[in-house]
């Protein structure tokens, strides 16, 4: 897996603000520029003063690594030592959960674990046939039965992948609001049926963010994190036009723990989280 130093859609706005004189007027557009990134306004406040107090020519310097320090206790790893491990992946329609499946079987089928995928999303033909082709790519053994219950398949393929041994198993689910009730308790009932099939199970929830979404995350994250603990986040579609910052306000505000960042639709797309990496490319 690779990382990407592309510059955010900010990265531009900070290179010609470090160019200026950093007065009173400089600085303060700074501020603003950080904020419209979605960078929280008590994380941008202490961001900026680090810049205040730093000499002009360790002004973006200072900018990164007050970044850093926000973000460094945030990186995290999974770690596959339970066999199988299982992992949940949770989000909103139309975040990454399916394509973050495919790219994560993929690469560790290449590292030759045998990785199993449940289909839970059951009533999204589309979901179902996608999977079906990443596993197809990547070797990986699909369990799916369109129609039927969520939470029946998640128990039935989290034992399925207990004997067929199973390295990693990935359970899909179907996109749904972070405020329908209905939806995030029919979430919850999905991961207490895996912890029934498996004692200890899942290891992990992960949620997925569209990178473009910039403070809704925020309120998903909250929302999701209300229904059933959330054990970290993977921030999807971080392409050149995505701001970025949520995640440092993500990090400063609850601690969540990154574990990886994608862009793009291809297997490789998709790296560990790096916070040093990601502050260089935030700050252009």
């Amino acid at each position: 897996m690779r990382y990407y130093i592309r510059m955010f859609g900010i990265g531009k706005k900070l290179k010609e603000l470090f160019s200026r004189k950093l007065d009173t007027a400089t600085l303060s557009e700074l501020e603003e520029t950080l904020i419209g990134a979605d960078i929280s306004t008590e994380a941008a406040g202490a961001l900026v003063a680090a810049v205040r107090r730093a000499k002009p020519e360790e002004a973006r310097r200072a900018l990164k690594d007050g970044l850093v320090k926000i973000l460094k206790p945030c990186e995290a790893k999974l770690e596959l030592s339970a066999k199988p491990a299982s992992i949940v992946m949770l989000g909103v329609n139309g975040a990454g959960k399916t394509t973050t499946i495919g790219k994560l079987a993929a690469g560790y089928a290449k590292d030759g674990l045998k990785v199993g995928i449940v289909a839970c999303d059951t009533f999204r033909a589309s979901a179902t046939a996608q999977l079906s082709e990443w596993a197809r790519l990547s070797g990986a053994r699909l369990v799916t039965r369109e129609g039927s219950d969520p939470s029946g398949l998640a128990f039935d393929g989290m034992k399925s992948a207990l004997s067929e041994r199973d390295d990693v198993v990935f359970f899909d689910t179907a996109g749904r609001l972070g405020n329908n009730e209905q939806l995030l308790a029919e979430m919850a009932k999905i991961v207490r049926t895996i912890g029934k099939a498996c004692a200890g199970a899942p290891t992990y929830t992960l949620l997925v963010l569209d990178g473009g979404g910039g403070q809704n995350s925020l309120a998903q994250y909250e929302n999701f994190s209300r229904a059933v603990p959330i054990d970290g986040v993977i921030a999807a579609k971080l392409d050149g036009t995505a701001k970025g910052g949520f995640l440092a306000t993500l990090a400063k505000k609850h601690g969540v723990k990154i574990f990886f960042i994608g862009e793009g639709e291809g297997a490789g797309d998709l790296a560990p989280f790096n916070a040093e990496d990601f502050a260089e490319r935030l700050v252009g």
